[in-house]
């Protein structure tokens, strides 16, 4: 099974913002691109 970066990166910041760290997410998904 091969998981493109963008589905990582997504993953991610699904898990961030469901913990209550938007603003983390938000720049992570930022700083990834």
């Amino acid at each position: 099974m091969s998981i493109s970066s963008d589905e990582v990166n997504f993953l991610v910041y699904r898990y961030l913002q469901e913990s209550g760290f938007s603003h983390s997410a938000f720049t992570f998904g930022i700083e990834s691109h």
